[in-house]
């Protein structure tokens, strides 16, 4: 069920973001470039904007999971 414009060149995008993002954060601490003293902003909008993403990539990734089986 990918919807609008969200193609699977788009979906495997976003998908990357988010993933080198968490992995940003689970791997450095969300630290700038591994200063110790400085960490990477995470504000409200970018947590909405990542829960966004997620709901609807999620359906995206079931839908093509299922179609290769």
């Amino acid at each position: 069920m990918v919807r609008g414009t969200l193609n699977e060149k788009k979906l495997r995008s976003r998908y990357l973001e988010i993933t080198q993002r968490r992995n940003k954060i689970a791997h450095d601490a969300g630290l700038v470039d591994g200063d110790l003293k400085q960490r990477r902003p995470v504000d409200e909008a970018a947590v909405t904007d990542a829960v966004d993403r997620i709901e609807r990539i999620a359906p995206a990734i079931a839908h093509v999971l299922d179609d290769e089986r």
